[in-house]
This record gives C-alpha cells, sequence and structure tokens, in this order.
C-alpha cells in the first residue's frame, strides 16, 4: 500500500504536552506505518490517529489497518520478536517482528501501555496509550 493513500489525523488539545524522546517517538510511528502499509493490500485501509485526552492526560496513538490481521496465537508472539521469519506481508515482504519489539521496549521506556485487537484477514488495531 503506497503511503499517500494512508489516512493520518492528529487532533490536539492546546493544553496539554508530553515529555517523551523525539526519535524513539517518530520510530514507535514510523514501525507501526510501515507494519500496516506492509500487511495491508493496497485495495485496503489504514488509519493513524494521534489524540491527546484532557480526562487521563494522555497521549492517545491508534493505527488502525484492514490488512491480513493475526490469530490470538500470533498476537501473544507480536511483541517478542526473536528474529525467526513468523509472518510474510502482502507484496511477499518478510517480518521478523524486530520493529514490533521496538515499538513495545519505546513506548515502556515511557511509561505507555499498548493493547492490540486483531482478526485474521480483517486487520488489526494496535492502541498505544502515553502517560503525561
Amino acid at each position: 500500500m503506497k503511503s499517500d493513500d494512508w489516512l493520518y489525523s492528529a487532533p490536539m488539545p492546546e493544553k496539554l504536552s508530553w515529555k517523551m524522546n523525539g526519535e524513539k517517538w517518530k520510530q514507535i510511528a514510523g514501525n507501526l506505518l510501515n507494519y500496516a502499509g506492509s500487511f495491508t493490500p493496497p485495495s485496503g485501509r489504514i488509519r493513524f490517529k494521534l489524540e491527546g485526552d484532557y480526562d487521563s492526560k494522555s497521549l492517545n496513538l491508534n493505527d488502525c489497518d484492514s490488512g491480513i490481521g493475526v490469530d490470538k496465537k500470533l498476537q501473544k508472539r507480536l511483541f517478542s520478536g526473536g528474529g525467526d521469519i513468523w509472518l510474510s506481508g502482502s507484496d511477499g515482504e518478510v517480518s521478523t517482528g524486530i520493529g514490533m519489539v521496538t515499538i513495545q521496549k519505546y513506548v515502556k521506556l515511557h511509561l505507555g501501555n499498548i493493547l492490540v485487537y486483531s482478526t485474521p484477514v480483517k486487520g488489526m488495531t494496535i492502541h498505544i496509550k502515553m502517560p503525561n
């Protein structure tokens, strides 16, 4: 899927701010978009939404795609890496899961958390919540 087909939105509250490592944050976002792009066919859809939440004073990132999705068994391995080839993308790309391991490492470094919702063949949503 070409990056110009992606939908991106970032409504941010004006009075909230977060202290985080900018390079690590860019890598989190980049890895998520790369993952979604690799596993979503050209006719699919990717929605990447970044928003601040006044009530919980958190920064929320949602990455939703209509790609291949993963079953519960693979969801458990999603952030384990290991270097073995465990999934191939919509165009035959090879994935070892290292990008997802990096995402989890950087989110934990910022005391955030990750939730994954996925159904095989229907896609995946990855929700990241970063505290203020």
